[in-house]
């Protein structure tokens, strides 16, 4: 299953994706994410994108844990996302669409 996992602090200034995806509605960012679903090949660009968009769908007050999990590993906790279906709300939820 295709994702993205955390690894580290996330720095909303430092990320030009969040800045620009945190002033569009859950609708926009939803289309964003849906968007690249299926895309192949991994850049910068795309790894820092679905990180803001992970950030955002976190912060939304939405479950998400129907593509966003956490995993611990000793200590630590990270989040990781699949990006192998596209997504949308169903109620209080954030599903992926089958």
């Amino acid at each position: 299953m295709p994702g993205i996992i955390t690894i580290g602090d996330f720095d909303r200034t430092q990320n030009e994706f969040y800045t620009e995806y945190s002033a569009k509605s859950l609708d926009e960012c939803i289309i964003h994410f849906n968007d690249d679903v299926g895309k192949e090949g991994w850049w910068r660009a795309r790894g820092s994108m679905l990180r803001a968009l992970m950030e955002i769908f976190l912060e939304s007050g939405f479950d998400c844990s129907d593509f966003i999990e956490k995993l611990h590993y000793g200590e630590k906790e990270y989040d990781r996302m699949s990006v192998s279906k596209r997504i949308g709300i169903e109620g209080d939820k954030i599903v992926q669409i089958h």
